[in-house]
Protein backbone atom coordinates (compact mmCIF):
# COMPACT_ATOMS: atom_id res chain seq x y z
CA UNK A 1 0.00 0.00 0.00
CA UNK A 2 2.82 2.42 0.81
CA UNK A 3 4.43 1.71 -2.58
CA UNK A 4 1.14 2.27 -4.40
CA UNK A 5 0.58 5.50 -2.52
CA UNK A 6 4.05 6.73 -3.42
CA UNK A 7 3.44 5.94 -7.09
CA UNK A 8 0.14 7.83 -7.04
CA UNK A 9 1.82 10.83 -5.42
CA UNK A 10 4.54 10.72 -8.02
CA UNK A 11 2.02 10.57 -10.85
CA UNK A 12 0.10 13.48 -9.37
CA UNK A 13 3.32 15.48 -9.03
CA UNK A 14 4.32 14.75 -12.62
CA UNK A 15 0.81 15.69 -13.80
CA UNK A 16 0.96 18.96 -11.86
CA UNK A 17 4.44 19.64 -13.24
CA UNK A 18 3.26 19.08 -16.80
CA UNK A 19 0.19 21.21 -16.20
CA UNK A 20 2.33 23.96 -14.65
CA UNK A 21 4.78 23.79 -17.57
CA UNK A 22 1.88 24.10 -20.01
CA UNK A 23 0.52 27.03 -18.05
CA UNK A 24 3.92 28.74 -18.04
CA UNK A 25 4.27 28.09 -21.77
CA UNK A 26 0.83 29.58 -22.38
CA UNK A 27 1.71 32.59 -20.23
CA UNK A 28 4.93 33.08 -22.15
CA UNK A 29 3.04 32.94 -25.45
CA UNK A 30 0.61 35.57 -24.26
CA UNK A 31 3.50 37.71 -23.02
CA UNK A 32 5.29 37.24 -26.35
CA UNK A 33 2.23 38.41 -28.27
CA UNK A 34 1.93 41.40 -25.96
CA UNK A 35 5.57 42.36 -26.43
CA UNK A 36 5.36 41.78 -30.18
CA UNK A 37 2.81 44.60 -30.55
CA UNK A 38 5.48 47.01 -29.33
CA UNK A 39 8.58 45.44 -30.88
CA UNK A 40 7.11 45.35 -34.40
CA UNK A 41 6.09 49.00 -34.17
CA UNK A 42 9.50 49.96 -32.85
CA UNK A 43 11.18 47.91 -35.61
CA UNK A 44 9.39 50.04 -38.22
CA UNK A 45 10.85 53.18 -36.64
CA UNK A 46 14.33 51.63 -36.54
CA UNK A 47 14.14 50.57 -40.20
CA UNK A 48 13.16 54.12 -41.08
CA UNK A 49 16.32 55.41 -39.39
CA UNK A 50 18.32 52.77 -41.28
CA UNK A 51 16.68 53.01 -44.71
CA UNK A 52 16.48 56.80 -45.02
CA UNK A 53 20.20 57.39 -44.24
CA UNK A 54 21.18 54.54 -46.57
CA UNK A 55 19.29 56.26 -49.37
CA UNK A 56 21.33 59.39 -48.74
CA UNK A 57 24.66 57.61 -48.30
CA UNK A 58 24.47 55.26 -51.30
CA UNK A 59 24.57 57.68 -54.20
CA UNK A 60 25.95 55.31 -56.82
CA UNK A 61 25.13 51.81 -57.96
CA UNK A 62 21.57 52.31 -59.25
CA UNK A 63 19.03 49.85 -57.87
CA UNK A 64 21.40 46.93 -57.34
CA UNK A 65 23.52 48.11 -54.41
CA UNK A 66 20.64 49.46 -52.26
CA UNK A 67 18.59 46.34 -52.98
CA UNK A 68 21.40 43.98 -51.92
CA UNK A 69 22.02 45.93 -48.71
CA UNK A 70 18.28 46.05 -47.91
CA UNK A 71 17.88 42.30 -48.38
CA UNK A 72 20.95 41.64 -46.25
CA UNK A 73 19.64 43.85 -43.42
CA UNK A 74 16.22 42.18 -43.53
CA UNK A 75 17.75 38.70 -43.37
CA UNK A 76 19.96 39.84 -40.49
CA UNK A 77 16.92 41.24 -38.67
CA UNK A 78 14.91 38.06 -39.29
CA UNK A 79 17.65 35.83 -37.89
CA UNK A 80 18.13 37.93 -34.75
CA UNK A 81 14.38 38.31 -34.18
CA UNK A 82 13.71 34.60 -34.66
CA UNK A 83 16.53 33.67 -32.31
CA UNK A 84 15.17 35.99 -29.60
CA UNK A 85 11.66 34.62 -30.11
CA UNK A 86 12.79 31.02 -29.60
CA UNK A 87 14.82 31.90 -26.53
CA UNK A 88 11.78 33.62 -25.02
CA UNK A 89 9.38 30.84 -26.05
CA UNK A 90 11.52 28.10 -24.52
CA UNK A 91 11.95 30.03 -21.29
CA UNK A 92 15.74 30.33 -21.61
CA UNK A 93 15.48 34.11 -21.57
CA UNK A 94 12.95 36.46 -20.11
CA UNK A 95 10.21 37.29 -22.59
CA UNK A 96 11.11 40.96 -22.83
CA UNK A 97 14.78 40.15 -23.35
CA UNK A 98 14.14 37.80 -26.25
CA UNK A 99 11.54 39.97 -27.96
CA UNK A 100 13.57 43.17 -27.72
CA UNK A 101 16.83 41.52 -28.82
CA UNK A 102 16.46 42.51 -32.47
CA UNK A 103 15.62 46.09 -31.53
CA UNK A 104 18.67 46.29 -29.24
CA UNK A 105 20.91 45.08 -32.09
CA UNK A 106 19.44 47.25 -34.86
CA UNK A 107 19.04 50.48 -32.89
CA UNK A 108 22.81 51.22 -32.76
CA UNK A 109 22.96 50.58 -36.52
CA UNK A 110 20.17 53.11 -37.06
CA UNK A 111 21.95 55.68 -34.91
CA UNK A 112 25.24 55.02 -36.73
CA UNK A 113 23.78 55.34 -40.25
CA UNK A 114 21.82 58.45 -39.29
CA UNK A 115 24.94 60.07 -37.82
CA UNK A 116 26.97 59.23 -40.94
CA UNK A 117 24.27 60.57 -43.25
CA UNK A 118 24.01 63.84 -41.31
CA UNK A 119 27.79 64.30 -41.48
CA UNK A 120 27.88 63.23 -45.15
CA UNK A 121 30.34 60.40 -44.42
CA UNK A 122 31.31 57.84 -47.05
CA UNK A 123 30.34 54.61 -45.28
CA UNK A 124 30.12 52.50 -48.44
CA UNK A 125 32.89 54.27 -50.32
CA UNK A 126 35.29 51.55 -51.41
CA UNK A 127 38.07 54.02 -52.16
CA UNK A 128 38.00 55.38 -48.60
CA UNK A 129 38.64 51.92 -47.14
CA UNK A 130 41.32 51.15 -49.73
CA UNK A 131 43.13 54.39 -48.88
CA UNK A 132 42.98 53.54 -45.17
CA UNK A 133 44.59 50.13 -45.68
CA UNK A 134 47.17 51.62 -48.05
CA UNK A 135 48.21 54.09 -45.36
CA UNK A 136 48.15 51.48 -42.59
CA UNK A 137 50.29 48.92 -44.43
CA UNK A 138 52.49 51.45 -46.17
CA UNK A 139 51.54 51.04 -49.82
CA UNK A 140 53.51 53.58 -51.85
CA UNK A 141 51.80 56.68 -53.20
CA UNK A 142 52.76 58.43 -56.42
CA UNK A 143 53.34 62.18 -56.31
CA UNK A 144 51.70 64.30 -59.00
CA UNK A 145 53.00 67.79 -59.72
CA UNK A 146 51.62 69.74 -62.67
CA UNK A 147 53.20 72.60 -64.52
CA UNK A 148 51.40 75.81 -63.61
CA UNK A 149 50.17 77.87 -66.52
CA UNK A 150 50.17 81.06 -64.48
CA UNK A 151 52.85 81.74 -61.86
CA UNK A 152 52.22 84.78 -59.72
CA UNK A 153 55.58 84.69 -57.91
CA UNK A 154 58.46 82.75 -59.43
CA UNK A 155 60.96 81.02 -57.18
CA UNK A 156 64.21 82.65 -56.15
CA UNK A 157 67.10 80.32 -57.17
CA UNK A 158 69.14 81.28 -54.11
CA UNK A 159 66.29 80.53 -51.72
CA UNK A 160 65.47 77.31 -53.59
CA UNK A 161 69.04 76.03 -53.25
CA UNK A 162 69.12 77.01 -49.57
CA UNK A 163 65.89 75.11 -48.95
CA UNK A 164 67.27 72.01 -50.64
CA UNK A 165 70.49 72.20 -48.61
CA UNK A 166 68.47 72.60 -45.40
CA UNK A 167 66.30 69.66 -46.38
CA UNK A 168 69.38 67.47 -46.90
CA UNK A 169 70.70 68.41 -43.46
CA UNK A 170 67.35 67.67 -41.85
CA UNK A 171 67.16 64.26 -43.52
CA UNK A 172 70.73 63.43 -42.47
CA UNK A 173 69.97 64.45 -38.87
CA UNK A 174 66.86 62.26 -38.79
CA UNK A 175 68.76 59.25 -40.14
CA UNK A 176 71.57 59.74 -37.62
CA UNK A 177 69.12 59.90 -34.69
CA UNK A 178 67.29 56.78 -35.86
CA UNK A 179 69.78 53.95 -36.46
CA UNK A 180 69.44 51.61 -39.39
CA UNK A 181 69.47 48.52 -37.15
CA UNK A 182 67.28 48.44 -34.07
CA UNK A 183 67.20 45.49 -31.72
CA UNK A 184 63.92 43.97 -30.60
CA UNK A 185 64.12 45.88 -27.32
CA UNK A 186 65.08 49.22 -28.92
CA UNK A 187 62.31 48.88 -31.48
CA UNK A 188 59.60 48.63 -28.84
CA UNK A 189 61.12 51.23 -26.51
CA UNK A 190 62.08 53.82 -29.15
CA UNK A 191 61.27 53.00 -32.76
CA UNK A 192 61.52 55.80 -35.32
CA UNK A 193 60.35 59.17 -34.02
CA UNK A 194 57.07 59.76 -35.86
CA UNK A 195 56.58 63.31 -34.56
CA UNK A 196 59.90 64.30 -36.08
CA UNK A 197 58.95 62.42 -39.23
CA UNK A 198 55.76 64.48 -39.47
CA UNK A 199 57.80 67.68 -39.32
CA UNK A 200 60.17 66.36 -41.97
CA UNK A 201 57.27 65.40 -44.19
CA UNK A 202 55.76 68.89 -43.80
CA UNK A 203 59.09 70.41 -44.79
CA UNK A 204 59.22 68.32 -47.96
CA UNK A 205 55.65 69.21 -48.88
CA UNK A 206 56.32 72.92 -48.33
CA UNK A 207 59.46 72.75 -50.45
CA UNK A 208 57.60 70.95 -53.23
CA UNK A 209 54.85 73.55 -53.10
CA UNK A 210 57.42 76.35 -53.33
CA UNK A 211 59.43 74.81 -56.18
CA UNK A 212 56.27 73.99 -58.15
CA UNK A 213 56.16 77.72 -58.99
CA UNK A 214 59.21 77.29 -61.16
CA UNK A 215 58.95 78.06 -64.88
CA UNK A 216 61.51 75.34 -65.62
CA UNK A 217 59.78 72.19 -66.78
CA UNK A 218 62.68 69.94 -65.72
CA UNK A 219 62.44 71.27 -62.15
CA UNK A 220 58.72 70.57 -61.96
CA UNK A 221 59.17 67.09 -63.40
CA UNK A 222 61.97 66.36 -60.95
CA UNK A 223 59.68 67.25 -58.02
CA UNK A 224 57.60 64.17 -58.81
CA UNK A 225 60.62 62.04 -57.85
CA UNK A 226 60.22 63.11 -54.23
CA UNK A 227 58.60 60.17 -52.42
CA UNK A 228 55.47 60.72 -50.34
CA UNK A 229 56.66 59.91 -46.83
CA UNK A 230 54.29 57.74 -44.82
CA UNK A 231 54.01 57.86 -41.06
CA UNK A 232 53.09 54.30 -40.12
CA UNK A 233 52.20 52.80 -36.76
CA UNK A 234 54.75 50.03 -37.36
CA UNK A 235 57.62 52.54 -37.47
CA UNK A 236 57.02 53.52 -33.84
CA UNK A 237 54.45 51.12 -32.37
CA UNK A 238 54.43 52.54 -28.85
CA UNK A 239 55.31 55.71 -26.97
CA UNK A 240 54.14 54.39 -23.60
CA UNK A 241 56.76 52.48 -21.58
CA UNK A 242 54.23 50.13 -19.95
CA UNK A 243 52.88 49.06 -23.34
CA UNK A 244 56.38 48.66 -24.75
CA UNK A 245 57.47 46.39 -21.91
CA UNK A 246 54.24 44.42 -22.23
CA UNK A 247 54.89 43.75 -25.92
CA UNK A 248 58.52 42.88 -25.16
CA UNK A 249 57.24 40.27 -22.71
CA UNK A 250 54.73 38.94 -25.26
CA UNK A 251 57.62 37.71 -27.35
CA UNK A 252 55.82 35.68 -30.07
CA UNK A 253 53.43 38.53 -30.94
CA UNK A 254 55.99 41.27 -30.50
CA UNK A 255 58.53 39.45 -32.67
CA UNK A 256 56.13 39.28 -35.62
CA UNK A 257 55.43 43.02 -35.34
CA UNK A 258 59.16 43.70 -35.02
CA UNK A 259 59.94 41.87 -38.28
CA UNK A 260 57.35 43.83 -40.22
CA UNK A 261 58.23 47.06 -38.43
CA UNK A 262 61.88 46.72 -39.38
CA UNK A 263 60.78 46.30 -42.98
CA UNK A 264 58.83 49.57 -42.88
CA UNK A 265 61.77 51.34 -41.23
CA UNK A 266 64.19 50.19 -43.91
CA UNK A 267 61.73 51.27 -46.58
CA UNK A 268 61.55 54.70 -44.93
CA UNK A 269 65.33 54.99 -44.96
CA UNK A 270 65.34 54.20 -48.68
CA UNK A 271 62.75 56.93 -49.26
CA UNK A 272 64.79 59.43 -47.27
CA UNK A 273 67.87 58.52 -49.29
CA UNK A 274 65.83 59.23 -52.40
CA UNK A 275 64.88 62.62 -50.94
CA UNK A 276 68.56 63.51 -50.55
CA UNK A 277 69.34 62.31 -54.08
CA UNK A 278 66.49 64.32 -55.61
CA UNK A 279 67.51 67.41 -53.61
CA UNK A 280 71.05 67.15 -55.07
CA UNK A 281 69.63 66.85 -58.57
CA UNK A 282 67.42 69.88 -58.05
CA UNK A 283 70.40 71.87 -56.80
CA UNK A 284 72.26 70.99 -60.02
CA UNK A 285 69.29 72.20 -62.07
CA UNK A 286 68.71 75.42 -60.14
CA UNK A 287 72.27 76.47 -59.24
CA UNK A 288 73.23 77.66 -62.76
CA UNK A 289 70.32 80.14 -62.59
CA UNK A 290 72.02 81.93 -59.69
CA UNK A 291 74.88 83.13 -61.90
CA UNK A 292 72.42 84.26 -64.53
Amino acid sequence: QGLAKAQRMRQEYEYKSIAMADDLKTMRRHAIELQKKFTLSFACIIFFFIGAPLGAIIRKGGLGTPLVISVFLFIFYYIIDNMGYKLARDGKWEVWEGMWLSAAVLLPMGVFFTYKAVNDSAVFNKDAYLNFFRKFFGVSEVRHVEMKELVMEEIDPVIAVQRMEALKLEVAAYLSRNPARQSYRDYWLHGYDRDELHRLRDTIENDVEYLSNSREKMVVLKLMDFPVLRSLWFQQPSTRPWLSWTMIALFPIGLAVWFYGRKTQLRLRDELSTVTKVADQLIELIAPKIDD
